[in-house]
């Protein structure tokens, strides 16, 4: 690969195979994402975390349909965000992380 600035370490990150990542982090929470992220998908940016629901859930019911699942992976420990409606069509985080896993052995 070459090495040339940019996002050439990426390659390196990519390619761990999945068991041996760390996907045991805890869920990434709605206001740890990336506000340019949040700006280009149409999403409401806020500065610290919303509103807590009875269960002790972020309340991000806002996003409705939408369907998100966005990993970030930071000193080699990945964590994970899904959209209620990502977890009630495709599949909860323990599922997701799961299939990760198993997709690699």
């Amino acid at each position: 690969f070459r090495e040339e600035g940019g996002m050439a370490h990426l390659c390196k990150i990519l390619l761990v195979p999945s068991p041996e990542q760390n996907l045991t982090g805890s869920r990434l929470r709605y206001h740890e994402l990336p506000h340019d992220l949040l700006k280009v998908t149409s999403c409401p940016v806020f500065p610290t975390e919303t509103t807590s629901s009875q269960d002790g859930f972020e309340d991000i019911s806002f996003l409705g349909d939408r369907l998100f699942w966005i990993k970030e992976m930071n000193k080699g420990v990945s964590r994970l965000f899904l959209s209620p409606a990502f977890e009630q069509e495709l599949g909860t985080l323990d599922e997701v992380i799961a299939t990760l896993h198993l997709e690699y052995k």
